[in-house]
């Protein structure tokens, strides 16, 4: 779809006057977060991975399909193997003015693309294995100023490629936003 086309569809839905062509976007836009997509990395994601950020994308209507292509963007990055545009798609919905339910799907979809990317990145790394382990533990309790903590120490021990070095610097910065914002778990 062309720009231009995305626009009109934005307002139109914005406005409340969603027509056939922009309910046919929708229509198209979940159909193509439906189909199977091809994995570029060793092995297919994972399937709560999957499943959390096609959730997400279900729950934007017509006037959030920029949200939508969002989420859908951040699963497309995350095939091609391109971990720190998924997680830049991923904050960007994080700023936007969510409903309760969408920013449950986007906690859901985040804690599952965040531990997936950790996992991928790091877990291999043998100085780091430890950090890994309780950073993967911490995602999915909500531990989030543990979270930050341990990968601002991975970032610190090892040498990270480029790529790495941006998925670091966005969780970290993730993590401490959410640790700022919300209450620490129960222990």
């Amino acid at each position: 779809m062309k720009p231009r086309f995305f626009s009109t569809l934005l307002i139109l839905g914005a406005a409340g006057l969603a027509t056939a062509s922009a309910q046919s976007a929708l229509s198209d836009l979940t159909k193509s977060l439906s189909s199977p997509q091809p994995a570029a990395t060793a092995s297919a994601l994972p399937s709560d991975l999957v499943g959390g950020l096609k959730n997400l994308a279900s729950s934007f209507g017509v006037s959030q399909l920029n949200y939508m292509s969002l989420a859908k963007d951040a699963l497309s990055s995350l095939n091609a193997g391109h971990d720190s545009k998924a997680l830049a798609a991923l904050d960007k919905l994080g700023a936007a003015k969510l409903t309760a339910g969408q920013l449950t799907a986007l906690k859901t979809a985040r804690t599952a693309v965040d531990a997936y990317v950790v996992k991928k990145n790091f877990a291999g790394v043998p100085e780091v294995n430890g950090l890994v382990t309780d950073s993967l533990t911490q995602i999915k309790s909500g531990d989030f100023a543990g979270v930050a903590a341990k990968l601002q120490t991975v970032a610190t021990t090892i040498k990270p490629t480029a790529e790495q070095k941006a998925v670091l610097d966005s969780l970290v910065a993730h993590y401490k936003s959410w640790a700022a914002s919300s209450p620490a778990p129960a222990k």
